[in-house]
C-alpha cells in the first residue's frame, strides 16, 4: 500500500477516520474467522467423518490460549510503534519495530513447545468426549506448528496498523483466506483427509500470511518503521516498554481462553450434539468478536498517536466516537445475525447428520441468548482500546479479569450447578451477566484515563503560556 493510504489520526476530522481505519481490520478479522470456519464446514459437510467437526470443535478455546497470548503481544508493539510514530521519533520507530518482531520469534518458538505438549492433558482436562480425543489432539499439533507464523503476521500487522495502514493486512488476510479454502477443499475431497487436512492447509496459508506481512515492511524502504535485516537488534528499553504494555493484554486474552475452556468443560456434560451446537455457535461469537476488535484496534491507534503527538482533546474525541460507532454497529449486526441464527447454523451441518435438529435448535437457543446484549462488549472494546493507547495495561487486565473471567467461573461453578439454571440456556447466561459486570468496572478506569488527560491538557496549556508569556517580555529586535 502506497503512503498516501495510510491514515493519520494527529490532524484532521476523527469521527469517519476512524470507521474507514475499522473496516478493512473488520474484513480482515471476518475472513479470518471465515477461513478458520472454512474448516469445519468442509470437515461437517465433506469428510465423511462424523466426529470430525465436534473434534475441531473441542479444540477451539484450547488454541487460542496460545494464539490469544501471541496476539496480545502483537498489541503492545503497535501501542509503542504508534506512540513513536505520532510523536515522529522515526529513530526510536524502527528500533521499536525490529525489536517487536526479534521478541515475537523467541517467544513463540517456547510457547509453541509448551502448546505441544499441554495439548493432551488439557483436553483430558476438559474432559473432552471420546469420540473426539484423536481427531482434536491431532488438530492441535499439527496447527500448533503454525504459532511463530501467527505470531510474526500479529505482530506486523501491529506494526502496519500502528502507522496508519490498515488495508495491507486486509489484502494479506483475503488472499491467505482463498489459499485456505481451496487447500481445504483439496486436501478432504481430493485427497479424502479429515482434520488433518484442514490443519495443514491451516498452517500453510498462515505461514504465507507471516511472510506477506514481513515482505510488506521490508518493501516500505525511505519510512521509519522499514523492516531490514541488517536492522534486527532487540533494544532492551523497547523490549521492557512492549512487554509492560503486551503480556497484560496476552494475559488477558488468556485468562478469557481459560474462562472459556471451563465454559467448554460444562457444555461437555451434556450429549455430543450440544458439543457441536456450542462450536457452531463459537463461529458467531468469533465473528461478532472481531468486528468489536476492530473498533479496539482503531481506538489504541488513534489515542497512541495522539499521545505521542501531544493532543489530548483528540484523545478525548477518539474515545466518545469509538464508543458511539463500536456499540451501534454490535447492536445492529447482532440482532441481524440473531433473527438468522437458524439458517447460520445450517451452514455448518449437514442435514444427514445424525441429531441434526436438536444441533440446529441448540445453537439458536446458546446464540440467541449471546446476541441479545452484544452491544455491550462494543463498549468494553472502545474503552479498552482507548486507555490501551494511552500506556494502561494492569488496571485493564484486572479490571477485565474481574468483570468477565471471575464472573464467569462463579456462574459454570456456583450457578450453573442449580436446578433453575442447569440448562443449556442457563449456562448461556454467563454472557449477559459477565459483560455488564464488565462494563460497570472499566467505568473506573475510563475515570482515571480522562483524569490523566485533564492533566496533561493543564501541562500543556502551561507550557503554552510560558512560552507566550517569554516572548512578549523579549525585547524587540533592532533592524
Amino acid at each position: 500500500m502506497k503512503a498516501k493510504q495510510r491514515i493519520s489520526f494527529t490532524e484532521g476530522p476523527l469521527f469517519w477516520r476512524l470507521i474507514l481505519f475499522a473496516l478493512p481490520i473488520m474484513a480482515t478479522g471476518i475472513l479470518q474467522m471465515l477461513y478458520n470456519a472454512a474448516d469445519k464446514i468442509v470437515v461437517g459437510q465433506f469428510s465423511g467423518d462424523p466426529n470430525a467437526l465436534g473434534a475441531i470443535g473441542s479444540t477451539t478455546f484450547i488454541s487460542g490460549l496460545i494464539i490469544n497470548f501471541m496476539a496480545g503481544l502483537g498489541s503492545g508493539a503497535g501501542v509503542i510503534v504508534a506512540q513513536l510514530y505520532g510523536a515522529k521519533r522515526e529513530n526510536e520507530t524502527s528500533r521499536a519495530v525490529h525489536t517487536s518482531l526479534i521478541m515475537s520469534v523467541g517467544i513463540s518458538v517456547i510457547m509453541s513447545v509448551v502448546a505441544y505438549t499441554t495439548a493432551e492433558p488439557l483436553l483430558h482436562l476438559l474432559g473432552t468426549q471420546d469420540a473426539f480425543m484423536d481427531g482434536a489432539l491431532l488438530y492441535l499439533r499439527m496447527t500448533y506448528s503454525g504459532i511463530l507464523a501467527t505470531s510474526l503476521y500479529n505482530v506486523s500487522a501491529s506494526i502496519l496498523r500502528a502507522v496508519g495502514d490498515s488495508r495491507s493486512p486486509l489484502v494479506i488476510g483475503s488472499v491467505a483466506g482463498i489459499m485456505n479454502v481451496v487447500l481445504n477443499v483439496f486436501f478432504v475431497i481430493a485427497f479424502h483427509m479429515s482434520v488433518d487436512g484442514v490443519a495443514l492447509a491451516t498452517v500453510i496459508s498462515q505461514y504465507f500470511s507471516a511472510a506477506a506481512a514481513i515482505a510488506i515492511l521490508a518493501k516500505r524502504r525511505g519510512e521509519c518503521y522499514a523492516f531490514s535485516f541488517k536492522k534486527l537488534r532487540c533494544d532492551r528499553r523497547f523490549l521492557l516498554r512492549i512487554l509492560r504494555i503486551g503480556v497484560p493484554t496476552g494475559l488477558q486474552s488468556t485468562c478469557f481462553s481459560i474462562t472459556n475452556m471451563i465454559t467448554t468443560s460444562a457444555v461437555n456434560t451434556f450429549p455430543p450434539e450440544y458439543v457441536t451446537a456450542h462450536s457452531v455457535s463459537g463461529n458467531i461469537d468469533g465473528m461478532l468478536d472481531v468486528i468489536a476488535g476492530s473498533f479496539c484496534q482503531s481506538a489504541m491507534t488513534a489515542s497512541g498517536q495522539n499521545l505521542g503527538a501531544m493532543k489530548p482533546d483528540r484523545i478525548k474525541k477518539v474515545f466518545y466516537y469509538s464508543l458511539i460507532q463500536s456499540m451501534s454497529i454490535m447492536l445492529i449486526v447482532a440482532h441481524t445475525l440473531r433473527f438468522f441464527r437458524a439458517e447460520i447454523a445450517s451452514i455448518f451441518v449437514e442435514a444427514s447428520t445424525p441429531g441434526y435438529d436438536t444441533i440446529i435448535a441448540a445453537v439458536s437457543e446458546w446464540t440467541g441468548i449471546m446476541l441479545a446484549t452484544y452491544f455491550l462488549q462494543g463498549a468494553m472494546n472502545a474503552v479498552l482500546g482507548t486507555v490501551r493507547g494511552l500506556g494502561y495495561s494492569m488496571a485493564p487486565l484486572i479490571l477485565n479479569i474481574v468483570g468477565t473471567c471471575v464472573t464467569r467461573s462463579v456462574w459454570v461453578f456456583l450457578i450453573f450447578p442449580l436446578e433453575p439454571f442447569h440448562t443449556f440456556s442457563g449456562l448461556a447466561l454467563l454472557y449477559p451477566v459477565s459483560w455488564a459486570s464488565s462494563a460497570l468496572l472499566l467505568a473506573i478506569i475510563t475515570v482515571v484515563a480522562f483524569r490523566r488527560l485533564a492533566k496533561l491538557e493543564s501541562e500543556i496549556k502551561a507550557k503554552e503560556s510560558a512560552a507566550s508569556g517569554a516572548s512578549a517580555e523579549r525585547p524587540p529586535q533592532k533592524a
